[in-house]
């Protein structure tokens, strides 16, 4: 997969300089915490969220 893409990436490995965005999901997502994740257009909310959108469901939590 190219680095520069306009499909969402799918895992955490794919995603660059992203670690504290992703600690951060998992800790308010195990912390069962509403969450949205907002900001301008092609910054990488929906490869944030695909990343991470395994978590809930190891840990018995819902998740849209």
């Amino acid at each position: 997969m190219p680095l520069f893409s306009l499909q969402p990436k799918e895992t955490t490995e794919e995603l660059f300089g992203r670690d504290n965005e992703i600690e951060e999901l998992i800790r308010l997502i195990r912390a069962r915490r509403w969450v949205a994740v907002l900001g301008p257009r092609m910054v990488g909310k929906t490869s944030l969220v695909k990343a991470v959108n395994r978590v809930p469901e190891s840990i018995g939590i819902k998740a849209i």
